[in-house]
């Protein structure tokens, strides 16, 4: 990534980036922090930074913190989700995460067009800086294989990836697979946690994620059964090592893949659906268009000059906040607390009596 201005603005991320394989927010960031180090654009001092970039719901309280203290740095947020969405019903969750952006951020990144849209029909105000910027992989692990693949002599080998035993993470359709793939044409591993034990598909533990470049570049097609992705780091991933993708319709999954794959619906199709990126892999293999890491850290870099520039023109105003803002979130956030206990209690208990 290069940096063409007079002024290099530099950015402090607001999250606790752990090295250990995690979920996509965090490998995604971790790959942004990287990249703008090597461009002399981080600063691990947020007295040094002339914007703050915070994700989701994570940190909150920290980014209030340095909200107070630094009201003149621009806020970027970007938004996960609708988490509702996953979680099964937690708006409380999406209100308070909307609350704070309204009254916060200077500019908002969306991950995808379908979590834009989602957000804004479950409340979240427009601002005058709204942008979509897709996720991107770390381009030194998630690479194309040097070596020519023939499924004309093997098995197909399919891959699935996933951190999170959610249910909601496509088990349904990985379960059924199991039970009704012809494991004599294919190969199938799931790389992650399962709340099953498959008979035919091979499990793997956790692993970093130069080991998950590999086993990308291993296997011939990835299967993205998650119900609701905003914008899935394991497609990403997987296109960026050439793997066309097998996924399931809804939320934002067709417009990561675009024509590198093709969709199912249910249990009904994801057979067909498979056998049609089978017999045409070539074709959805030089369908793969992805951007590059260098390509969506300078996006995000753009967005901090753009609104810095709008409000040195006085178009645009950094927001303040006070004792209002602090009694509103905190009535929010004991909401969303209790609403989270009693949906832990919930399941406990559904657990508890099967």
């Amino acid at each position: 990534m290069k940096v063409q201005s007079e002024k290099i603005f530099k950015i402090f991320i607001a999250y606790n980036i752990i090295s250990s394989p995690w979920g996509g927010g965090n490998q995604f960031l971790k790959n942004l922090k990287k990249i703008w180090i090597n461009s002399n654009i981080y600063t691990d001092n947020v007295d040094d930074a002339d914007a703050i970039l915070y994700n989701s719901h994570q940190n909150l309280e920290k980014v209030i913190k340095y909200k107070f203290d630094y009201p003149e740095k621009l806020f970027i947020h970007r938004i996960d989700g609708p988490i509702s969405k996953y979680r099964e019903g937690n708006i409380l969750l999406d209100k308070l995460i909307f609350f704070v952006s309204e009254s916060i951020a200077d500019a908002v990144v969306f991950q995808s067009e379908w979590s834009m849209n989602e957000s804004l029909l479950l409340g979240l105000k427009s601002m005058p800086y709204f942008d979509v910027i897709h996720n991107a992989s770390d381009s030194s692990i998630f690479f194309p294989s040097t070596n020519v693949r023939n499924k004309l002599i093997e098995k197909i080998k399919l891959i699935s990836i996933s951190w999170s035993d959610n249910p909601n993470k496509g088990f349904d359709i990985y379960s059924y697979l199991d039970l009704h793939l012809d494991f004599e044409k294919y190969e199938f591993t799931f790389i992650g946690n399962s709340p099953y034990i498959f008979n035919n598909i091979k499990i793997i533990s956790p692993v970093k994620s130069k080991k998950i470049g590999k086993y990308l570049r291993d296997h011939h097609i990835l299967i993205m059964a998650s119900r609701f992705e905003s914008c899935s780091n394991t497609i990403i991933e997987a296109l960026s090592c050439g793997l066309p993708v097998l996924y399931r319709d809804g939320t934002s999954n067709g417009e990561i893949v675009k024509n590198a794959g093709v969709s199912f619906q249910n249990n009904n199709d994801v057979i067909l659906a498979l056998e049609k990126v089978a017999n045409n892999y070539d074709k959805y293999c030089n369908n793969i268009k992805i951007n590059g890491s260098d390509d969506i850290a300078c996006q995000y870099y753009s967005l901090v000059k753009n609104v810095n520039n709008e409000i040195l023109k006085k178009k645009y105003h950094t927001k303040k906040i006070g004792i209002i803002f602090l009694i509103k979130y905190r009535i929010l956030r004991l909401l969303e607390k209790a609403f989270d206990k009693l949906y832990s209690i919930k399941h406990t208990l559904i657990n508890f009596l099967k």
